[in-house]
């Protein structure tokens, strides 16, 4: 391999040199760039991560925060201490009033549910 090199012209043996002169720390300044945008791009794709984890977890807690305003206003309301009253009063009374008074009715109402549900409701939706 020396002798080779040695037998070139000057031209070519200078030729060679400045290209390896040249080459080589272009070679190296890139792939050292390529580490740096390597690394810059995982680093922005990890901040882009964190930003969407940041926004979804203030909707979530934006939801949670107007599900307990709701709640605290239903529950606040006269209205909603009636009704439980009434559907206290009536779920004491219910057995008395709707007119199932047998173990064959109730059976009944069952089947006529089931059917309901299994022809014309499944056949609608």
């Amino acid at each position: 391999m020396k002798s080779l090199f040695m037998n070139q012209s000057l031209a070519k043996k200078q030729i060679v040199i400045l290209l390896l002169v040249g080459l080589l720390p272009m070679i190296i300044v890139s792939l050292l760039a390529e580490e740096v945008a390597k690394k810059e791009l995982a680093r922005q794709s990890y901040s882009q991560i964190e930003s969407i984890r940041t926004i979804k977890a203030a909707s979530v807690k934006r939801y949670f925060d107007t599900l307990t305003e709701q709640l605290l206003n239903l529950a606040e309301m006269r209205e909603t201490a009636n009704a439980m009253d009434a559907f206290s009063r009536s779920f004491v009374t219910m057995g008395d009033s709707d007119g199932v008074d047998s173990p064959e009715k109730l059976a009944q109402i069952k089947s006529e549910l089931s059917s309901y549900y299994s022809n014309q409701f499944y056949a609608e939706y």
